[in-house]
């Protein structure tokens, strides 16, 4: 046989082997998708019997699972923060984890559990949020702004009930109030969150019982609820906030399935 021959014979082989390959790829892909589709139409249904209307959509498309994860306490990247907005001063124990400086621009706060005050008494430019977080440091990687609210994300999700409060007068920035957590955060449990249909049928069996359907699911939005773990030490649990039309927002622990109207 000649070697041209031969080598059309294995580039032949070659080719079929990719196909067939291709081919399995495919009825793969197209079994995963039906799988699925089928699960997000069983979803649908028993939450419509429940009272509860969600689109195909936002079944399909939910967020990539969370994790347990701790926060160790930067004291030394809150200070800087402070001093950005208040100027140089010392830094004084007002208590446990509490801490104030006295700047020359005002007075900064900063407490154990990630809360951030500041009063601020001298001119500082800032006509919004964005402006903020350029003032501050902080990148949109870690934050996402509202009109006069900044929102931490950790990992990418947010923290929820941890806004910080923009005080803004005639384009100049007045106070601060909220929570920013910032330090080193680590993954300490690596259970996966609980899937969205999942919350949202426990959350629409509860109102059902309760004589509230939900109605129409508007908003469903993975993300974190911020407690003191210890001292310098933030734990950030992974919990599902849920809007609904006739029920309100609603917190659906992302372990538990335990759901509540507001952050503990």
């Amino acid at each position: 046989m000649k070697i041209s021959q031969l080598k059309n014979i294995i580039i032949a082989m070659l080719l079929t082997a990719d196909l067939v390959l291709a081919a399995v790829l495919g009825v793969r892909a197209f079994e995963t998708w039906r799988l699925d589709e089928d699960a997000a139409t069983r979803a649908s249904e028993a939450l419509a019997s429940l009272g509860a209307e969600v689109t195909r959509d936002m079944l399909r498309d939910e967020p990539a699972p969370l994790y347990m994860v701790e926060i160790e306490r930067d004291l030394t990247a809150e200070r800087t923060l402070a001093e950005t907005f208040v100027g140089s001063g010392a830094l004084m124990r007002d208590g446990s984890g509490s801490y104030r400086i006295e700047g020359e621009r005002g007075t900064a706060r900063l407490y154990g559990a990630g809360r951030f005050e500041a009063e601020i008494s001298a001119s500082i430019a800032c006509p919004d949020a964005d402006t903020f977080l350029e003032l501050a440091g902080l990148g949109e990687a870690e934050m996402v702004t509202g009109e006069s609210s900044v929102t931490q994300l950790v990992r990418g999700a947010p923290v929820f009930g941890g806004e910080l409060v923009l005080d803004i007068e005639n384009g100049e920035l007045r106070g601060v109030n909220g929570i920013v957590l910032l330090g080193d955060d680590y993954i300490i449990d690596g259970t996966p969150s609980k899937s969205l249909d999942a919350a949202l049928l426990s959350l629409a069996e509860e109102l059902h019982d309760a004589g509230t359907p939900a109605g129409e699911v508007t908003s469903a939005e993975l993300g974190y609820e911020a407690s003191l773990a210890a001292p310098g030490y933030m734990q950030l649990h992974p919990t599902w906030r849920i809007e609904t039309e006739k029920a309100g927002t609603w917190y659906v622990d992302a372990f538990t399935l335990a759901s509540t109207a507001r952050l503990r």
